[in-house]
């Protein structure tokens, strides 16, 4: 896999990776997996910006940072050590717009090399019309 930034890591119920984002000006982020369904074994995938005004960590900031290659591949090394510690589970992740969402298949698409042989990354249109990306690890008996 390709450079991503360093990353500190938490684990438990939740599983939190921080890293800097450095572009533009120097950004913290924050890649959370929530639970979802216990018993699906489903995770929420959230890419969160610390917003100082507000002291907290907020997933609809556009930070336009100039390093979006960067962040993607940070964001795939924490999907991948994610699902060293829980190959069974499935995550989930939607962005919270019809352009994030269109910034995420594109990335998908361009990156798709990397992730084809490892995950099936699919996707669904939700109740309110969102788009919802899955990802899960290709067990033996599936191909790319």
């Amino acid at each position: 896999m390709e450079r991503h930034y360093p990353i500190y890591g938490q684990t438990g119920e939740t599983v939190q990776f921080w890293f800097f984002s450095i572009g533009v000006k120097s950004i913290l982020k924050c890649i959370r997996f929530t639970p979802m369904d216990h018993d699906a074994d489903l995770y929420n995938l959230s890419l969160l910006d610390y917003v100082e005004e507000s002291g907290c960590f907020c997933d609809d900031v556009q930070s336009n940072n100039g390093d979006l290659k960067m962040v993607f591949m940070t964001v795939a090394h924490c999907v991948d050590l994610f699902f060293q510690s829980n190959p069974k589970a499935m995550v989930s992740f939607s962005g919270n717009s019809g352009s994030r969402n269109r910034l995420y298949r594109m990335q998908l698409n361009v990156y798709r090399d990397l992730w084809q042989e490892k995950y099936r990354i699919d996707f669904n249109t939700d109740s309110d019309g969102s788009l919802v990306f899955y990802c899960k690890i290709l067990s033996k008996f599936e191909s790319s």
